[in-house]
């Protein structure tokens, strides 16, 4: 009776854990492969770690990196043609994470010849700095594919069109806005900082690094 029960067990986890897996790899939310194998959309979930992902398995194909906030994920690298540039950019992307990110690479053997920084005036705003970085370094894809409910939640979001942001990437990975995003209306505004103590000035030396 007990080995019955274990029978019965091992073959609902196991059709359960190939099921998980077997959506999660089609859809790919975590860009450990070619991307959504359904539709060609690729949700911008957890850019820190899906463009980690996507560089460090064609790190040696480009000599070029753009850093960056969401503004500059709308930059499209393929438009560089001096440099095959991979755009790492990532939403809320502050300097010093930038800094942080370009060692980890390094250390994985990225060696660009040329680098592109998005500045944003945030980066100088002593009130908004953050200081605990963690790098969303990539776990083994079986970890990530086949046992992780949160995956399958992405892979179902995906499937469902729900939108987190009006950006996604296309087959590609290039950047590309959804049609019923509300359009841009751009107005000047006068800000002059109240209190110049506020202005973060050691970003200027992690542009530099």
């Amino acid at each position: 009776m007990f080995s019955n029960y274990l029978k019965l067990y091992f073959l609902v986890s196991s059709l359960i854990i190939s099921f998980v897996g077997s959506i999660n790899y089609i859809i790919d939310p975590l860009w450990y492969g070619k991307g959504n194998k359904l539709n060609g959309i690729n949700m911008p979930f957890n850019e820190r770690l899906t463009k980690t992902n996507l560089y460090l398995k064609n790190i040696n194909k480009y000599d070029c990196l753009i850093f960056g906030s969401s503004r500059t994920t709308l930059l499209n690298a393929y438009s560089l043609k001096n440099n095959n540039c991979f755009n790492y950019s990532f939403s809320a992307g502050r300097i010093a994470e930038f800094v942080k990110y370009a060692e980890y690479v390094k250390e994985k053997g990225a060696n660009p010849k040329k680098i592109y920084i998005g500045v944003d005036a945030f980066n100088f705003d002593a009130t908004k700095i953050e200081y605990d970085i963690t790098i969303s370094k990539p776990k083994p894809i079986y970890k990530s594919y086949l046992f992780s409910l949160d995956t399958l939640w992405l892979s179902t979001k995906t499937i469902l069109s729900k939108k987190d942001f009006f950006r996604f990437y296309d087959d590609r990975f290039k950047v590309k806005v959804f049609a019923d995003a509300p359009k841009y209306q751009p107005q000047l505004v006068e800000h002059r900082a109240q209190n110049q103590d506020n202005c973060y000035l050691k970003s200027i030396s992690d542009y530099k690094n």
